[in-house]
């Protein structure tokens, strides 16, 4: 039984363009059965040619919690910005 489990990743986000990235902010993913946790969703501006990287707990929930969110194993980490 893995509950409560805790992982540790990092996210890394490039920007590869010419143009500052400003207001940059993250979507996390809803996925049942775990929670995903950043310090921040907030990230401000990332710069032509840079590179943030945001440490991400991924936490699994309960059995029960996990139930509730159905059976799908995926999700999508969303960044959204403007120019």
């Amino acid at each position: 039984d893995f509950v409560g489990e805790v992982r540790q990743v990092d996210v890394i986000i490039r920007n590869h363009g010419l143009i500052a990235a400003n207001n940059l902010r993250l979507g996390l993913p809803q996925m049942g059965g775990f929670t995903f946790e950043v310090p921040t969703t907030e990230l401000g501006t990332l710069a032509a040619q840079a590179s943030f990287k945001v440490p991400m707990l991924i936490r699994k929930s309960s059995p029960r919690e996990a139930q509730k969110g159905g059976g799908d194993c995926a999700g999508s980490l969303q960044a959204v910005w403007e120019l």
